[in-house]
């Protein structure tokens, strides 16, 4: 099966995931397998068009066959429930099989946790995704709360036009707040970050704090507020600005060399700490009415 990236290939038609993966042929197949036990129900959400075929998707001992034909572009989620350790796809001929992402999980109380991140994204990315399949793998989730997770990459290009960011975050933010309307948003900040070269707001032991980075966090904070949405400062829970530089020098090591990236255990330090502030403010109705009043 032949895969596409939004952030490599522009043009989509691309979902949420911002990934597809597409096959024509009957003797091709793909496979998840769960490394933590069996589960309970699989989704596979499919493209459906004029050029697409028909699909058999099987999960456990169940299976379900669908025909993506149709005269306009768009996608359907097939869920298949059946307790069992492996999801497959098998294209049925007749046209594409194209799968923009899929997902397994179990029925039992708890946070449904779904991870669209994509490794250097910016929130211009999002522009080469298709709204109208975007808009559909938002209703199918329904989500409670959606974190906005952009600024890193931003925040180191000296280049950056600010006016034109700011429209961008307004855009993303429409698109999927229309398509849910009922979620609550938190808003990250940057993490601390480091470079040798461009101009500085501020030192660190030889490396600079990039003056974009600041720029950045400011207009994702103040669009944050303007909204009626919370803030969370990724950059001043691990200790400020040279905080990157102290996790570097940690043992074990918390952040990278390069001063930009966290290792795993700093990621897991800092998923942390942000859990841990979203903890505390369920903890506190009088704070997070005040909140989604709008204030900080």
């Amino acid at each position: 099966m032949g895969h596409r990236h939004s952030l490599k290939v522009k043009s989509g038609p691309y979902g949420l995931s911002g990934f597809r993966v597409a096959s024509s042929s009957p003797s091709s197949s793909m496979t998840m397998t769960s490394t933590n036990g069996a589960f309970d129900w699989a989704e596979v959400t499919v493209l459906t068009g004029p050029n697409q075929g028909s699909v058999k998707i099987k999960a456990g001992d169940q299976e379900k066959i669908l025909n993506a034909r149709s005269n306009k572009t768009g996608s359907k989620v097939v869920r298949v429930n059946a307790q069992g350790e492996k999801v497959t796809v098998h294209p049925q001929g007749g046209g594409k099989t194209t799968v923009l992402n899929w997902a397994t999980g179990k029925e039992r109380a708890g946070i449904r946790y779904v991870n669209f991140g994509i490794s250097s994204a910016t929130a211009y990315l999002p522009n080469r995704w298709t709204p109208e399949l975007v808009t559909n793998d938002l209703k199918n989730l329904d989500p409670d709360l959606i974190v906005w997770g952009y600024g890193t990459n931003e925040g180191f290009d000296g280049n950056l036009n600010m006016t034109s960011y700011r429209n961008q975050i307004e855009q993303v933010y429409a698109m999927v707040e229309k398509a849910s309307p009922q979620a609550d948003w938190l808003f990250l900040g940057p993490a601390s970050g480091l470079s040798r070269r461009g101009k500085a707001a501020a030192y660190c032991n030889g490396y600079r704090v990039p003056v974009k980075l600041y720029a950045v966090r400011g207009a994702i904070k103040d669009f944050a507020k303007e909204k009626g949405h919370h803030y969370w400062d990724w950059a001043s829970a691990m200790g400020g600005d040279c905080a990157v530089d102290q996790w570097a020098r940690k043992t074990p090591k918390l952040a990278a060399a390069d001063r930009v990236h966290l290792t795993s255990k700093g990621y897991r330090k800092s998923a942390n700490i942000l859990v841990a502030h979203i903890e505390k403010l369920i903890d506190e109705p009088q704070r997070l009415a005040s909140l989604n009043r709008g204030s900080e």
